[in-house]
């Protein structure tokens, strides 16, 4: 009565490859989409933010440099390009040994590695020698800031912080 041909049996078997092969590409998908590690992006992002904030409430700190007025970290900077001094000496020097205590207090407690540089102009000419804990060679975020002096002059201000 029924007659059965290899044609229907073909068919069901191409069809047993073509579920298989898409169950194979789910568990795949699954794997390397849905259970990746989350500590990469979520320390990435980390470090740029610990870069961005470090950087900010650096800018704000206020220093000893003159005692009669309230001198913050940029405004030092700012004092450093122009050539004018602190009450105890040059502002340069005191901009960078206030920058790399607070630093050494900070990132370097908790085990980050960082580069504090100040530059001025187009090609970022140091302004004062880069402030260094071990550096950054590849792996790193960098939260930066601009501050023009009073004459004009457009200084960068940035700090890499990596692992």
């Amino acid at each position: 009565m029924w007659k059965f041909t290899r044609k229907g049996q073909l068919e069901v078997f191409g069809l047993v490859i073509v579920v298989i092969l898409i169950s194979l590409g789910m568990l795949f998908l699954l794997k390397f989409v849905l259970f990746k590690p989350v500590g990469e992006e979520r320390a990435t992002f980390t470090r740029g933010k610990l870069a961005e904030n470090t950087l900010g409430a650096l800018m704000n700190t206020v220093t000893t440099c003159r005692a009669e007025s309230k001198v913050t970290i940029s405004d030092l900077i700012q004092y450093c390009a122009e050539n004018q001094d602190c009450d105890g000496g040059d502002s340069c020097v005191f901009l960078k040994e206030v920058v790399e205590e607070i630093l050494s207090k900070t990132l370097q407690v908790w085990n980050k590695d960082y580069e504090f540089r100040v530059g001025s102009g187009p090609d970022k000419v140091d302004i004062i020698t880069p402030v260094v804990h071990e550096g950054c060679p590849l792996d790193k975020k960098t939260g930066f800031r601009y501050l023009r002096t009073r004459r004009r002059e457009l200084l960068t201000i940035e700090l890499d912080v990596c692992d």
